[in-house]
């Protein structure tokens, strides 16, 4: 632009000064001057002539300025490490050009920063995935995905298959029938025929929640389902034996919490070594948990699992009886800092007792009876006794106290 502004004022003033000599020397021009050139000398034409070819260079050459600045512009916008680059170079300092690439270096490992962080995000997302089967939910029901093409369930009789982390063996007989685990030809409820053995991917204690259609019937971990079951997670896996089978809904697994207890223990002297301390769950559900704990150095220290029931605490010998705590029954909360609880215990006085039982007749023994014995007016308790049966006679074998436990 500048250089047209300097055209521009020369051509002005060139113009002024050939107008004073036109004026001073008018009479002389005009005698002098051709017919057909209108009264201006040729010189003057091609001066005028040559101007305007330089007034026309000079804004074509401003115009090409104009777009190299455009489109040094856009190229700012579009590029800023090479407008770093470029802007450098035209800095004095002779460090410019190494500070540019520097910049530019900076930037590539931002961007490759980035790129692993993508990748780190992209791999933490597939480890989700593959969790989903420890603390997720299977959905067998109407706008699944396992009622679409391409994802249909159909592991028939005889066949063993896999869902997402679910085992499916339907190669066993439960009572006198073999699984089958299919959508095929539906869109709501999987049908699990009786015989389906389904196992599950847990990890650790776990509350496993079913849903079912009817009045379906199944075992977990060998223990009759209520459709709302504790599972130890024993071998991370809780395995589902179908009884009487129909359609099933869903499956939900949620991780329990656990919570470590620890205190001291003080015995009797001459108490001898290998005693255990006993926790066990208080409830009616066939799957209570039961922990034992190590005695070592008069200290023992476990995990207990959250299910939002009490346990109570006891001894491995029916020789000794806790003391204190004087109520040896305990709530179980998650709690960061555990749970401290100290233990003493006194020697009793028992003796080996030998008992039988009777039952009326044409009634059978069952198969999983057990006996416990309360002490009368005490706290001592001694649980678990096994009754077995030889030759017709059912019998026991306990360690009591003499007249202070009744059964």
């Amino acid at each position: 632009m500048s250089r047209f502004k300097n055209r521009l004022v020369k051509r002005v003033m060139a113009v002024i000064l050939s107008g004073a000599m036109v004026m001073s020397n008018m009479t002389a021009f005009a005698s002098e001057a051709p017919k057909d050139t209108g009264g201006y000398s040729s010189e003057m034409e091609d001066v005028g002539r040559q101007e305007d070819a330089d007034m026309e260079t000079a804004e074509k050459e401003d115009a090409v300025d104009n777009k190299s600045t455009n489109v040094s512009s856009k190229e700012e916008t579009t590029s800023k490490d090479e407008d770093n680059v470029s802007s450098d170079k035209k800095d004095d300092n002779g460090n410019a050009e190494d500070t540019a690439k520097e910049n530019v270096v900076a930037r590539k490992a931002d961007t490759k920063d980035d790129n692993e962080d993508m990748e780190i995000a992209e791999e933490d997302d597939n480890d989700e995935e593959v969790k989903a089967g420890v603390t997720g939910e299977w959905n067998f029901k109407s706008g699944s995905k396992y009622f679409t093409t391409g994802n249909i369930v159909d592991i028939t009789e005889g066949q063993t298959g896999e869902v997402d982390g679910l085992k499916i063996d339907n190669t066993e007989t439960v009572n006198g029938s073999r699984g089958k685990f299919t959508t095929a030809g539906r869109t709501d409820w999987i049908q699990a025929n009786t015989g389906t053995k389904i196992t599950i991917p847990v990890e650790g204690a776990s509350k496993i929640t079913t849903t079912w259609s009817n009045a379906e019937t199944y075992t977990i971990d060998g223990y009759e389902g209520t459709k709302t079951d504790i599972c130890k997670g024993e071998n991370n896996e809780a395995v589902i034996v179908i009884t009487s089978g129909g359609y099933l809904g869903s499956i939900k697994v949620e991780a329990l919490d656990m919570v470590k207890i620890s205190g001291d223990v003080t015995l009797p002297s001459g108490a001898p070594s290998g005693i255990k301390v006993i926790f066990t769950e208080k409830t009616d559900r066939a799957s209570k948990f039961t922990v034992e704990a190590d005695i070592t150095d008069g200290k023992y220290e476990t995990e207990l699992c959250c299910t939002g029931e009490q346990y109570e605490i006891s001894l491995s010998s029916n020789k000794y009886s806790i003391t204190d705590p004087t109520n040896t029954v305990i709530n179980v909360a998650k709690n960061e800092n555990g749970i401290s609880q100290s233990i003493t215990a006194t020697a009793l006085d028992t003796a080996e007792t030998v008992g039988t039982v009777t039952f009326p007749a044409g009634v059978d023994k069952p198969s999983d009876l057990k006996l416990t014995f309360t002490e009368d007016g005490g706290t001592h308790i001694v649980k678990d006794v096994a009754v077995t049966t030889t030759e017709g006679e059912n019998s026991y074998t306990a360690e009591l106290q003499a007249e202070k436990h009744i059964l």
